[in-house]
């Protein structure tokens, strides 16, 4: 309830009649005093919350900006955001979970050279954690340091990839030809060639054997019930057989013996009875038996990996390995199909009415 100011409420109270009209800046004034009394303001926003209206109010303005420069206003915005959030979407599904910084490492070096040992148990340290490119770091400093223990690389720091693999044969000459570490490894394979017997001579490269025999049989009866009516009926059956044989899968546990090979010495030749100075597996040397019957493999170069070699890290060359990577798939399909056709006996105003109608059973098993 707005009061009357403090004049006019002396004036009622002395028995005067009240104003009929006030002047402008008089009533402006008063109103004025009136209203800066403190029981007006007592449901009055504080300063926060003046301020988050203030920010809202802001937003509001740039929303309502933005639809009116958008093409279909609102509608428009909520597509835009739509899109962002499908692009969004996509982009989380394509690279997957955010990973977090990777932590610092250590010294790569320490104060001795590190064994093949040690860099075979750094990689594995590195796979156990998901560091895959650690781990394959570390693996190939483990294969490059094995071959300077076997003396049959001199130790040198810095030595490359492509050093490595044309320094084994003993020269130091620069690289004549290149090392490719991948997924699979062609390392019997000459050089431009992709035939087919060529692929299937490399080590890690499965050779897929397909054979596929399909029959089918079809016994088919028609006929007329009258001029307007006819029917079919139809009976087959097929049979699909197929088999793929995969002989150049490699066995990964005899793949692991074969390319740990170190040269027998008058150190580790043990009670092995294998000849010194031969290359062989390091375990047989060690006793493993199931490492029996191991063939070193040697991966550098083309045309190196011996056959037998190849056999035992491929036993599904060899028909009498038992060990075959073999696959038979037998597919039957019987069908049972009915139709009948034909014009109805009464028509409509546009003209005879034909129907059709049939049925089908299907039985498929494999």
């Amino acid at each position: 309830m707005l009061c009357p100011p403090l004049g006019i409420r002396a004036a009622l109270l002395d028995g005067a009649r009240p104003p009929v009209t006030i002047a402008r800046d008089p009533a402006r004034e008063a109103a004025k005093q009136e209203l800066s009394n403190r029981i007006y303001h007592q449901s009055d926003p504080n300063l926060v919350q003046r301020g988050i209206s203030w920010f809202w109010d802001r937003v509001d303005d740039l929303v309502s900006a933005a639809s009116g420069a958008t093409p279909g206003g609102w509608v428009g915005i909520i597509v835009i955001i739509a899109l962002v959030a499908l692009a969004w979407v996509a982009l989380w599904l394509r690279l997957g979970r955010p990973q977090p910084a990777p932590a610092a490492r250590g010294a790569l070096f320490g104060t001795s050279p590190r064994s093949a040992a040690d860099h075979r148990r750094a990689a594995e340290d590195h796979a156990r954690r998901g560091e895959w490119g650690a781990a394959v770091e570390e693996r190939t400093r483990a294969l490059v340091r094995g071959l300077e223990e076997r003396a049959l690389l001199d130790p040198r720091p810095g030595r490359t990839a492509d050093e490595a693999a044309t320094g084994v044969s003993g020269t130091a000459a620069a690289p004549t030809q290149s090392l490719t570490l991948g997924t699979q490894n062609l390392n019997n394979m000459p050089g431009g060639s992709y035939r087919l017997s060529a692929l299937c001579q490399s080590v890690g490269l499965p050779c897929n054997n397909n054979n596929r025999a399909l029959a089918r049989g079809v016994f088919t009866l028609e006929g007329r019930l009258n001029d307007s009516w006819t029917w079919n009926a139809y009976i087959q059956h097929s049979g699909l057989r197929e088999s793929q044989k995969l002989y150049n899968d490699s066995l990964t546990p005899r793949y692991n013996f074969a390319v740990d090979a170190v040269r027998v010495t008058a150190a580790n030749q043990g009670t092995s009875g294998l000849a010194i100075g031969s290359i062989q597996c390091r375990a047989l040397l060690l006793g493993n038996s199931a490492a029996a019957g191991c063939q070193p493999l040697d991966l550098f170069g083309t045309n190196v990996a011996s056959q037998q070699a190849l056999i035992y890290v491929n036993p599904g060359r060899d028909p009498a390995s038992g060990i075959l990577n073999y696959e038979t798939i037998a597919l039957n399909q019987d069908v049972v199909a009915g139709s009948m056709q034909g014009v109805l006996p009464w028509g409509l105003p546009a003209g005879p009415v034909a129907v059709a109608f049939g049925t089908e059973y299907r039985h498929e098993q494999g």
